[in-house]
Order: C-alpha cells, then sequence, then structure tokens
C-alpha cells in the first residue's frame, strides 16, 4: 500500500490536494487528522479556554487514528468514515465500506507528526506552506 502523507497550516488546500490525489488514483482513500479530534467535556473546555486548541496536539485523538490508520493498513478495508463536529466537539461515524484500498491518503495538520512515529514504511510527504 502506498502512503502519502500532506501537512500544512490551516487553510493552506491540504484537503483539496488530497481529493484531487485520490481522484486520480485507483482504491484511494483519505483520512483527514481534522475527523480526530478529542471529544467531551474536557475537550469542550479546552477549546473555549486555550487559544488555538485545534492547533495543538492535546486536541488530537491519537490513539484513535491509530486505530483506524492500522485497520486499513493491515486490511486493506475500511469500514466506518468519521467527521468531527465543532459545535458539539464530537465524533459522527459513519457506516461507510471501502475496500482493496492501495493508496492511503493522510492529511491533516497532525499528519507530519503521525508520519514520524511510523517505522520500516516508505512515505511520501508533502508540506504545503501558506
Amino acid at each position: 500500500m502506498k502512503l502519502v502523507f500532506i501537512s500544512g497550516p490551516s487553510g493552506s488546500g491540504k484537503t483539496t490536494l488530497s481529493n484531487k490525489i485520490k481522484e486520480k488514483v485507483k482504491n484511494g482513500i483519505v483520512l483527514s487528522t481534522d475527523n480526530y479530534y478529542k471529544t467531551g467535556l474536557i475537550s469542550r473546555l479546552l477549546s473555549i479556554f486555550v487559544e488555538g486548541y485545534f492547533d495543538k496536539s492535546i486536541s488530537f485523538n491519537y490513539k484513535l487514528f491509530k486505530k483506524d490508520f492500522n485497520f486499513i493498513i493491515k486490511n486493506g478495508i475500511s469500514n466506518i468514515e468519521r467527521s468531527y463536529n465543532f459545535d458539539r466537539k464530537s465524533i459522527n461515524n459513519y457506516l461507510k465500506e471501502t475496500s482493496n484500498i492501495n493508496f492511503l491518503i493522510v492529511e491533516g495538520i497532525f499528519a507530519k507528526e503521525f508520519s514520524n512515529t511510523l517505522k520500516n514504511k516508505k512515505i511520501f510527504f508533502f508540506r504545503i506552506k501558506s
């Protein structure tokens, strides 16, 4: 499976680029780190009191993201799509099966941090500047 990571600041075009790549490749899927923010009361409070909370790694649900990422890598399929609701500070989960995945695009402001945790994986990394 080919792994592509796209990182950059908010509003730099990461999602647009990811979706354009996905349109061009066969059997690709995009995992956006934007859909893996932490939920619950603490997250709600921190997002009020910590300036730029959603741009800080303390907001990222690394454990859930890693679980989904590893499942796709191991099985070549995805059976769930996640979407973060910024108003409710919650994650909406949708059953959506995508099979025969051979091209995984990880995009978002936390893509670089996550890519640094991978060992023995060949990746393509793009960093967008604002």
